[in-house]
């Protein structure tokens, strides 16, 4: 007996993951500002990890070969950044 857990008859085939945005944008200049304002608060490390992806679009590969640390290094860093700024958008 196969047991099915991919594609449309699987476990999953029903689910409804609802309205959910993988990204979502600031709307007016004001929220703009304040995210650019929050992205500047980071620790060195985070903030040029972060800025490479955010407005260079770099991969983790590339900021891994430009920075010469691990990638492994990078996911951390970038994790690090928008935990950090997830918490400091929250209080706004």
């Amino acid at each position: 007996m196969v047991r099915r857990h991919y594609g449309p008859l699987g476990f999953g085939e029903n689910h409804d993951t609802g309205e959910f945005e993988k990204t979502i944008e600031p709307k007016s200049p004001i929220e703009w500002m304040i995210l650019h304002e929050a992205i500047n608060e980071l620790p060195d490390e985070a903030r040029e990890v972060f800025n490479l992806t955010l407005y260079d679009g770099l991969s983790q590969g590339e900021m891994s070969e430009l920075l010469n640390i691990s990638l492994r290094t990078v996911k951390r860093r970038l994790q690090s950044a928008k935990l950090l700024l997830f918490k400091a958008l929250k209080d706004e």
